[in-house]
């Protein structure tokens, strides 16, 4: 058998039992790692405990912070949809259709764009500006059909939510800031053929 090191003391030894021996023969170190292990496990059972007792407001809470800070993510090198401002530092992912009038859109990836703080917070959205903008962003068919689709019923159920928030989370880890249109047509990242 090949020598380890132990998880706890760091010191190499030789596993007696089994390949899959975590520490050393030291008691210490094989109390204090099943107390880790116990500890992971407990840590895990309560997460999943707590995501078992949460309300779909809380679901819903959960995927707004994901799906704003993918916008956030997509847009980072883009300027704000309604004043055209470069965004730097702190900004917001700004929805053209409010989530309170309009909660069908909440999570649309062509009604919610970056914007600067001043126009989505000290001037309401800057509508009439952020309209222009999102013609010029997402084109004048893909707004129409926001008009359209601001008037069709959808209600997410706790599951539904769940894979969105699956779903922006891997989104998050691909997407290249800048390089989206706005509509869920993102671009595959091109594989490296360097070789390593």
């Amino acid at each position: 058998m090949d020598v380890r090191k132990c998880k706890i003391c760091k010191e190499k030894f030789k596993p007696r039992f089994s390949t899959l021996q975590a520490t050393c023969l030291n008691p210490d170190c094989i109390i204090e790692y099943a107390k880790q292990v116990n500890e992971k496990t407990q840590k895990t059972e309560m997460k999943r405990r707590k995501s078992e007792l949460m309300t779909l407001a809380e679901w819903k809470k959960k995927l707004q912070a994901i799906f704003n800070k993918y916008i956030r993510t997509r847009d980072a090198n883009k300027p704000c949809i309604s004043c055209g401002k470069a965004l730097k530092g702190k900004f917001d992912a700004g929805h053209y259709y409010s989530v309170g009038s309009t909660p069908n859109l909440r999570f649309n990836e062509m009604n919610v764009h970056g914007q600067c703080v001043t126009c989505n917070q000290f001037r309401h959205g800057n509508l009439l500006a952020y309209r222009e903008g999102l013609i010029n962003r997402i084109g004048l068919a893909s707004v129409e059909q926001l008009d359209v689709d601001k008037t069709i019923e959808k209600r997410y159920t706790i599951p539904e939510i769940q894979a969105l928030i699956s779903h922006y989370k891997t989104k998050i880890e691909h997407v290249h800031p800048g390089t989206n249109r706005g509509d869920s047509k993102t671009p595959k990242a091109k594989k490296s053929t360097a070789k390593k």
